[in-house]
């Protein structure tokens, strides 16, 4: 159990900090507990994370299988949304979210083929602290 195991080191120390906890893992199959409020290092090093609010554990698991994120520029948003939202993608806030693994393709394939102009299309990778955020909000 490692607690905040970077704080105070200057940046080549928390490189070789990282590298010890992975070869840890990856050479020892050992499991590192890691308590830190630097999620963009936690972000770095754990697959499965507790999140903590008010007390109480509010998600435990792997935080990276939760909904992927797209950007879908279209030239008729308004006719593009019954379609997005047919292939299981939701809107939020401009956004699409969607299960991990959806393949935009299928989207740009059925968005064409409504005669709507796909401008681009971007996955957005959602970060740890967008996912603490958003989970300690609910």
């Amino acid at each position: 159990l490692l607690d905040e195991p970077t704080d105070g080191l200057d940046p080549l120390g928390i490189l070789e900090m990282r590298t010890m906890i992975r070869r840890l893992r990856d050479e020892f199959g050992l499991t590192v507990m890691l308590s830190s409020h630097l999620l963009g290092e936690v972000e770095q090093l754990c697959d499965r994370v507790a999140i903590l609010h008010s007390g109480r554990v509010v998600f435990c698991g792997p935080w990276k299988e939760s909904l992927a994120r797209w950007r879908f520029m279209v030239d008729r948003p308004d006719e593009a949304r019954p379609i997005l939202e047919g292939l299981g993608l939701v809107e939020a806030g401009g956004l699409w979210d969607g299960p991990e693994g959806f393949d935009s393709s299928e989207a740009v394939h059925r968005l064409v083929q409504a005669g709507i102009r796909v401008r681009s299309v971007e996955p957005i990778r959602r970060t740890l602290e967008d996912f603490y955020l958003e989970t300690i909000q609910q």
